[in-house]
């Protein structure tokens, strides 16, 4: 994707927060992306939230970690991840 994005890094507590915004071009058309990352005070990602629009389509990807470090996306998973 061709385009622009900012991120910020806050930490509130006991973990860091990265939050940013990417615009910009896909071959399906312009498209706006809005993320959330949060991690522990070891820098272990918690979870991550991916919402915006992709040409006419809304995109929406919660991403979830339990304790197994397994990354949850819908209804499947991925492999352990650190």
């Amino acid at each position: 994707m061709e385009g622009l994005d900012a991120c910020r890094f806050e930490r509130r507590d006991n973990r860091y927060v990265i939050a940013g915004t990417s615009i910009g071009r896909f071959a399906a058309g312009p498209a706006k992306l809005d993320d959330l990352v949060i991690c522990d005070a070891d820098w272990q990602t918690l979870s991550a939230e991916v919402r915006g629009w992709v040409g006419a389509d809304v995109a929406v990807l919660l991403v979830q970690i339990p304790g197994a470090k397994v990354w949850l996306m819908g209804e499947g998973s991925g492999p352990a991840w650190r």
